[in-house]
């Protein structure tokens, strides 16, 4: 960190996560859970990185604890701590560096070593995993959008310094929707899971007036939430959900 020569920002995240919620747990601790991708990126080679745990859910292939990617393969992840796996995928720049993975962790890199950053920098919604149609057959995917939705501005900004952090808030709003276009066209081509999904700031399906606007103001960082924005955050997804559900998969409610 910054006061601290001996441990990086990452670090010190990654020690929280396993101090508050993991207790020291490594991958092989969800073994007989669902199967759940921890996704990163890898900087070396500009591909998602995943930590992968949990059940396999395809007949015969392999439910062992996995990390890696397409073009530099995968490793064994079962002894590596959730928290690290965890902090990775939350590693957001610039305010947390990158997390580096040493061969004797991941032998499989291109390079001496890989360094692992936010998964939002390759895929903001987390979808590629569902692409993995024969490793992960799901009739059914639900995909929630939390981040702050691309508003008007009605003042739009002239400084050189704002302009890159708008640059950056479209090029993600267009990953987003190309993500979404994506996960569209593969079900299309009978190659993909039927994608329901909906915005934070989607206002069909709302319980309560006024839910949707109050969401949409809940930023996403590592603050604790107050009492009011959890109650409406889960509120608001319930809605949103079950609202979808009934309009485009009404089969599951049967």
């Amino acid at each position: 960190g910054i006061l601290d020569p001996f441990e990086t920002r990452l670090e010190k995240l990654g020690a929280s996560y396993d101090r508050d919620l993991f207790a020291g747990a490594r991958l092989s601790a969800l073994r007989d859970g669902p199967r759940i991708y921890l996704n990163a990126t890898n900087l070396a080679t500009g591909n998602m990185f995943f930590f992968v745990a949990g059940k396999a859910l395809a007949p015969g292939e392999d439910a062992g604890e996995t990390m890696g990617e397409h073009e530099s393969g995968t490793a064994n992840a079962s002894n590596y701590p959730i928290s690290l796996a965890v902090a990775a995928s939350s590693a957001f720049p610039p305010v947390f560096p990158p997390l580096r993975l040493n061969a004797d962790i991941y032998p499989n890199s291109l390079s001496e070593y890989a360094t692992l950053s936010d998964g939002g920098i390759y895929d903001n919604l987390g979808v590629n995993p569902l692409m993995r149609a024969r490793r992960n057959p799901v009739d059914v995917c639900f995909v929630s959008d939390g981040g702050k939705p691309f508003a008007v501005s009605p003042h739009p900004t002239e400084s050189g310094t704002i302009v890159l952090k708008e640059a950056i808030n479209i090029m993600m709003e267009q990953v987003r929707g190309l993500q979404f276009a994506r996960l569209q066209l593969s079900y299309d081509a009978k190659k993909g899971p039927k994608p329901i999904w909906f915005s934070i700031d989607s206002r069909v399906g709302e319980e309560r007036p006024g839910d949707a606007a109050f969401a949409s103001l809940v930023a996403t960082d590592l603050k604790r939430l107050e009492a009011e924005e959890h109650e409406v955050l889960v509120r608001h997804g319930r809605a949103l959900t079950m609202a979808r559900v009934k309009s485009y998969a009404p089969e599951l409610l049967k």
